[in-house]
């Protein structure tokens, strides 16, 4: 059935989205990637980003699985909901980083070099706005019955037999709460990223019209521009429905499929994410795919060393 579908492909995309990204950052470090340009730093920890959300995914699942939902306390669902919120803005904030980094090295290079200092505190800065976004969350996501069914317990207590961890439906302060979060978490990140990616697009094109750049050059920088759009499309097609589906739940939107049918499915869907990101990163990136037939040659030649 339905459930089963979508917990293999939770399963098959969990698997693939932690094998890949360490995959990546096996190549980044074994190569010195990390070190040449800010946009290697910022990939680095992206692919770092992926494999905490989708360790913490794992363990909520499993959370999920071997605890009775009634036995979920309203903290747990707190940091349920907390956390992998605060490393889904921590995408959309390096993905800015690796846009705004692109622009400034190709319009203003010279600029550009003056600024590959304290990557170190960018990162915590990154993680720390994140988090700042994300902390309002932990006010608007509460315990809701799933039905209206309560258990006797001790004869003194009840407790609702099933529960849901959500942002409730149409209360101000899960309106409040996500809408602080959704502005600066998904809708700045992609402007920035629009707008620099606009410029470059602007500033090549001008260029070229006035014969002041090479045809060749042109030609490549389109073709880096082009990989990094599609790592952005990538992204909002997979974290795209989730956050539009729970903006639609805070704001009391309704739909045809169950609202926790729906939530599992966006979620299935963000999955996806971690394996788009390797792929375009080995076909897309010259310098990446070239480590990477390094790093198989280099192994070929110590698993099969040759006779003298």
């Amino acid at each position: 059935n339905f459930r089963d579908a979508l917990l293999i492909f939770d399963s098959v995309f969990l698997a693939l989205g932690l094998a890949s990204n360490l995959f990546v950052l096996f190549i980044m470090s074994r190569r010195k990637l990390i070190g040449k340009n800010i946009s290697n730093f910022y990939i680095f920890h992206l692919a770092v980003t992926e494999v905490l959300y989708r360790i913490a995914l794992t363990v909520l699942k499993i959370f999920n699985s071997t605890v009775e939902s009634h036995l979920i306390s309203n903290a747990d669902c707190k940091a349920m909901t907390f956390w992998p919120k605060v490393t889904c803005a921590a995408v959309f904030v390096l993905l800015a980083g690796i846009a705004v980094d692109r622009k400034n090295h190709i319009i203003n290079p010279l600029k550009n070099l003056g600024l590959v200092k304290h990557r170190s505190t960018r990162i915590v800065l990154i993680w720390g706005f994140s988090v700042a976004v994300a902390f309002p969350l932990i006010f608007g996501a509460n315990l809701s019955p799933k039905r209206n069914i309560t258990a006797q317990i001790n004869s003194s207590h009840s407790v609702s037999a099933l529960s849901n961890c959500l942002l409730p439906r149409g209360t101000l302060l899960s309106k409040l709460s996500f809408t602080i979060y959704f502005l600066f978490a998904f809708i700045v990140p992609l402007s920035i990223i629009t707008i620099s990616y606009s410029k470059i697009f602007l500033y090549l094109r001008k260029r070229a019209s006035r014969q002041n750049m090479s045809l060749c050059y042109v030609r490549s920088k389109s073709k880096a521009l082009r990989m990094l759009v599609l790592v952005v499309v990538g992204v909002l097609l997979s974290w795209g429905p989730i956050m539009f589906s729970d903006l639609a739940r805070v704001y009391d939107a309704r739909f045809k499929v169950e609202d926790i049918s729906l939530k599992k499915l966006t979620v299935s869907i963000s999955l996806t994410s971690s394996v788009i990101h390797p792929v375009l990163y080995s076909f897309g990136n010259a310098n990446f795919r070239f480590e990477v037939e390094r790093a198989f040659r280099g192994c070929k030649t110590c698993k099969f060393p040759e006779r003298s």
